[in-house]
C-alpha cells in the first residue's frame, strides 16, 4: 500500500503533495448520519495526510435519493482482485427534486484558496457506456470535474467544469472543458455566463480501458490564468488535449482569493440522459482509481499537442 511521503508509483517525487487515496483495504465509506437513507457518505481513509495538508479528505454528495438510486462504493476491480476502485452508478434521478443526478467527490478542509493546483486519477468508463454513443439527441451535460472559484453561496462565484459532449444523433463522446460566470443578481434563477468553451476533437473517449486524467489550474485574468488537461490511455500516447490562457476566476472579482472548493470525481447529468440508460436496462457508471492532488507542480506538456482555445 502507497504511504503518505513516499515517491508514488509511476511518478516523480511526492514534494507537494496535499493528498492521495488508492482505495486500497482499510480505506471505506461510510454514511455522514447512518440513520438517514439519503444521507451523504464520507471516504475513511486510514492514511494520514501530511501534517498541515490543505486537503484532509473526501466527502460524497448526492443531494437526494437513496443507494437504489446511486451510490459511490469501493469495490474489487473486475478481471483484477489486487486493485480496489472507486464505483460510481446511478439509474435513477435523485438529485433536486429527482429532476437531474448527482454523484460527486467533494474535497475537505481547504480553507486558504489555492492559487494553482495539480491533480491526476484514473477513470474508466465501462463498455455499456458506449450506449451513451447511440443517445439520439445531443449531450451537452455530462460532467466529471468540477472546480469552483468561490461557490455559489459566496461573492463573484466562478467555475471550471470538464465533462463528455456528443452532437445529436450517432457519435462518440469527446471531452469539452468550460469556464463559467454565475450571475446571482435574480436569487431564484442564477444565470451561467460562458467566459470560455472547448471541445477536444482530436480523441475519442474510449470505453473498457483506464486511461489517466491530468489537470492544472492557475488562477488569473484572461492573460495569467491557465487550464490544463492531458490524457493518458492504458497502453496508449499521452495526449494534451486543452491548455487554455484565459480567465480562472469570476472576471469581475476584484480580489480573487484561489480555488476552495472542487469536484475532483463527479457524475453529474440531466434526467433525460439518466432515464435513457435506464430504459436501456443499464445505469450510468463511472470507475475511480489513484486520486492524487499536489500544490507547486507545472504540467508537462509532452505528448500530442492541445489546439488553442479561442477567446
Amino acid at each position: 500500500m502507497w504511504c503518505w511521503g513516499a515517491t508514488p508509483p509511476g511518478r516523480p517525487q511526492a514534494d507537494g503533495l496535499l493528498y492521495h487515496t488508492d482505495f486500497e483495504p482499510g480505506t471505506r465509506i461510510a454514511p455522514v448520519n447512518p440513520s438517514n437513507k439519503a444521507s451523504n457518505d464520507e471516504l475513511l481513509d486510514p492514511k494520514k495526510p501530511p501534517q498541515n495538508a490543505t486537503v484532509t479528505g473526501l466527502r460524497f454528495n448526492y443531494e437526494g435519493g437513496d443507494a437504489t438510486m446511486r451510490y459511490a462504493r469501493i469495490e474489487e476491480e473486475s478481471g483484477n482482485r489486487k486493485n480496489r476502485v472507486l464505483h460510481f452508478w446511478a439509474n435513477t434521478v435523485n438529485a433536486h427534486n429527482y429532476s437531474k443526478t448527482r454523484i460527486q467527490a467533494d474535497v475537505r478542509g481547504v480553507k486558504a484558496g489555492l492559487k494553482e493546483f495539480y491533480q491526476s486519477v484514473r477513470f474508466y468508463l465501462p463498455k455499456d457506456m458506449a450506449l451513451l454513443n447511440e443517445y439520439p439527441p445531443a449531450i451537452t451535460w455530462l460532467t466529471i470535474m468540477e472546480v469552483w472559484n468561490n461557490s455559489p453561496n459566496h461573492p463573484f462565484p466562478f467555475r471550471v467544469t470538464v465533462g463528455l459532449r456528443k452532437p445529436a444523433g450517432k457519435g462518440q463522446l469527446r471531452f469539452h472543458a468550460e469556464a463559467q460566470n454565475i450571475d446571482q443578481t435574480n436569487p431564484d434563477k442564477a444565470k451561467f455566463i460562458v467566459i470560455w468553451s472547448q471541445l477536444n476533437e482530436q480523441l475519442e473517449v474510449p470505453f473498457g480501458k483506464w486511461m489517466t486524467l491530468e489537470y492544472y489550474l492557475a488562477e488569473g485574468d484572461a492573460k495569467t490564468g491557465r487550464f490544463f488537461m492531458a490524457v493518458t490511455p492504458q497502453g496508449g500516447e499521452r495526449k494534451v488535449l486543452f491548455d487554455i490562457t484565459h480567465y480562472t476566476h469570476h472576471t469581475k472579482d476584484p480580489a480573487p482569493d484561489g480555488f476552495t472548493a472542487w469536484n475532483p470525481m463527479k457524475l453529474y447529468t440531466s434526467r433525460p440522459l439518466t432515464d435513457y440508460m435506464r430504459g436501456q436496462g443499464k445505469a450510468l457508471e463511472l470507475l475511480w482509481d489513484d486520486l492524487y492532488i499536489w500544490k507547486d507542480r507545472k504540467p508537462s506538456t509532452a505528448g500530442a499537442g492541445a489546439v488553442p482555445a479561442k477567446k
